[in-house]
């Protein structure tokens, strides 16, 4: 059992990796913008939770957030797509 019940900066990282994999398919199973933009946000807020969820568990080193927010804004940006997400770190 693992002690710390919060996702770790690279769990994080890997699960951002794992949607980046899955946007091709994303784009094509919803080609209407509003339902890719449904199903991205739906992994992506998760994701998100998870390590706001980590940073607010009290310890100071930890920032999450940031870097994870960062990844989702290159992704978007590797695949050309257009977004209004904003880079914070």
């Amino acid at each position: 059992m693992n002690a710390n019940p919060y996702a770790s900066l690279d769990d994080l990282l890997v699960r951002c990796d794992a949607l980046e994999a899955q946007l091709s398919a994303l784009r094509v199973e919803c080609p209407e913008e509003g339902d890719f933009w449904s199903a991205f946000a739906g992994i992506a807020d998760e994701i998100i939770e998870d390590a706001n969820r980590a940073d607010a568990a009290g310890d100071l080193n930890a920032v999450h957030w940031l870097p994870v927010n960062a990844r989702l804004v290159e992704m978007l940006d590797a695949q050309g797509i257009r977004h209004d997400l904003q880079r914070l770190a």
